[in-house]
């Protein structure tokens, strides 16, 4: 088909968007705890904004410095992978995960929750491998209820 941008192709009804990015949605358990991955910058196409390093100090893990000299955002090793500096960067792919092992192959990941438990660890990432073998489900099935929109009527405006 035609780019969404093409004048050739109508935009899409609210009918075509619906359901389209299901298949990237997952239930956290069938993620591997065992695997990690961090952010890596690519120099060559970095703009210097800036926004990863306030996304990261505001709301991540402050695992991102800048170079006096040129800068360029560095990673530290506090990454945790989050995807917020990724998330907020201008520039498409100038951000990348990459496994951890890679970047810091001599810094395991050992996050830096606070406060160590005390006593056994218990709940959901406790029981994370179990629940996957069992083929656990958050929502048992016949107990949640689909909404049913009508979108016939509605049309998208396309601002071209």
């Amino acid at each position: 088909p035609p780019p969404a941008s093409s004048p050739d192709r109508p935009p899409a009804t609210v009918n075509e968007e619906i359901g389209r990015g299901l298949q990237f949605i997952s239930n956290f358990t069938d993620m591997s705890i065992e695997e990690q991955v961090v952010a890596v910058v690519n120099p060559e196409t970095c703009i210097n904004c800036g926004r990863c390093y306030l996304g990261c100090n505001d709301s991540g893990y402050q695992a991102i410095e800048f170079d006096e000299d040129t800068h360029i955002p560095m990673v530290n090793d506090n990454c945790t992978g989050c995807t917020i500096c990724a998330s907020v960067c201008p520039v498409i792919d100038c951000i990348t995960m990459q496994p951890r092992e890679e970047i810091f192959p001599e810094s395991p990941f050992m996050p830096h929750r606070g406060i160590e438990p005390e006593g056994e660890v218990v709940g959901t990432l406790a029981g994370q491998r179990d629940k996957r073998v069992n083929d656990y489900a958050p929502v048992k099935p016949g107990k949640a209820k689909k909404a049913k929109v009508d979108v016939s009527d509605v049309e998208i405006q396309s601002k071209h």
